[in-house]
């Protein structure tokens, strides 16, 4: 595998300014990938969120990353195994304060009408098929507003089905970032790229990799870097977009920096 350096060799963006992408919306502020948390996050000026999504017992599409209801409401057990009026069931905010008290787990098409027109969503794959994906961002008529984020694998499927739907993929090692590139043309849209493992650091390779293909990078900056250094780095690096679980720290780094 190619060698890769944690050196920050500037770069230029393709976007003007940096955007940000709420991580599960603004979970620092709401329940995790609930409706609130979209809303703090549009409130706050974010130019995208990112949520995750799974199928229940009964193929219905909602928004929650674990497999398990168990973290994020006050039911037991794994998603697949509720249906959609189980999981409506539960509530999805008290454990993060009272005030969320009685906020629900919302179906994927309720989330897409609450950011349609108002902030791109990045829409994360966990469990659920094709068909099921483009029924609802259809149905919802969202196909400008939805960025979709998952394996190579399912993405590639997404695309010899439908070539019109924005795509993010995201590659663990720089090797993998250009065969992906040029897997899911014609049309690609986004690179997300994770720190946390020994293989990425990622700044001159993929950067420049990326934008040599009109890609926009987007750093996921959650964990080590989610810090006003952290983010200091990846804007003089020449990341595009900054997805994290700290929008206005974000917003005001980049306001100092001249990226906002």
């Amino acid at each position: 595998m190619t060698p890769v350096s944690e050196e920050i060799i500037p770069a230029p963006r393709l976007r003007e300014r940096v955007a940000v992408c709420a991580h599960r919306g603004a979970c620092g502020l709401a329940p995790e990938n609930t409706i609130p948390a979209l809303e703090k996050a549009i409130e706050l000026g974010c130019e995208a969120v990112e949520i995750d999504v799974r199928t229940t017992a009964d193929g219905e599409i909602v928004v929650m990353h674990n497999s398990t209801v168990d973290a994020t409401t006050n039911g037991t057990g794994p998603v697949a195994e509720f249906t959609l009026a189980e999981i409506r069931g539960l509530d999805a905010g008290a454990h993060f304060g009272p005030q969320f008290a009685g906020t629900r787990v919302p179906t994927l098409a309720e989330a897409l009408e609450c950011c349609k027109g108002r902030t791109l969503v990045v829409l994360e794959v966990k469990q659920a098929t094709v068909d099921a994906i483009l029924r609802i961002v259809n149905d919802c008529r969202a196909r400008e507003e939805v960025a979709v984020l998952t394996g190579v694998e399912w993405l590639a499927e997404l695309r010899a089905r439908d070539a019109g739907i924005s795509v993010v993929a995201q590659p663990w090692h720089v090797d993998e970032v250009v065969p992906a590139l040029e897997r899911l043309k014609p049309e690609y849209s986004i690179v997300r790229w994770k720190p946390g493992r020994e293989t990425n650091t990622f700044y001159p390779h993929i950067i420049e990799a990326c934008h040599r293909y009109g890609t926009q990078i987007c750093q996921n900056v959650l964990g080590q870097k989610d810090t006003p250094e952290g983010v200091r780095a990846v804007i003089t690096a020449g990341v595009d977009i900054i997805e994290t679980d700290e929008p206005e720290m974000v917003m005001a780094v980049a306001g100092e920096m001249g990226a906002r």
